[in-house]
């Protein structure tokens, strides 16, 4: 990869010094949203970019439980693992967080309303965006939902 990347620099800045004009690398366009993207990371192997998610933007409705015909089902909630540090210093309590369940199955949006600390809250966030559960729905169509999601660390 560097020596294709230096190799071009080389034709770019001979073709200049040349004072010829130079042909483009790359006459025709490549269609990038046809070709996969890969991410190098520091120990250079390739990895898949996070597709991230879109966040609900005003012109999505987001509806409490009250306002849908159908509220949203959970079918999965995994538990957040309980940290070392909060274990060692006796920490118990509650997190308390706010979400929105999306329309197309993912959890955005959570923001925390009553956190704890040594990490509790982080492991929270970290189970709370790996929900599943089928959309709230309302006329027939799924739509966004606002929940609070409570996790309990007791020791």
């Amino acid at each position: 990869m560097l020596a294709l990347a230096l190799c071009l620099l080389w034709l770019t800045s001979y073709a200049f010094a040349q004072d010829k004009p130079h042909e483009p690398i790359c006459p025709e366009p490549i269609a990038h949203d046809a070709m996969p993207v890969i991410v190098m990371d520091d120990e250079q192997k390739p990895t898949t970019p996070s597709r991230r998610r879109p966040e609900p933007t005003e012109d999505i409705p987001v509806y409490k439980g009250r306002e849908v015909d159908e509220r949203a089902v959970v079918t999965k909630r995994p538990k957040p693992g309980y940290t070392e540090a909060a274990r060692a210093d006796h920490i118990t309590g509650q997190v308390r967080l706010h979400a929105i369940l999306c329309p197309r199955g993912y959890v955005s949006n959570i923001k925390v309303e009553k956190g704890l600390p040594d990490g509790l809250t982080e492991t929270a966030i970290a189970a709370a965006k790996s929900i599943k559960f089928r959309p709230a729905k309302k006329d027939g169509k799924p739509v966004a939902q606002s929940v609070i999601l409570e996790y309990n660390f007791i020791e």
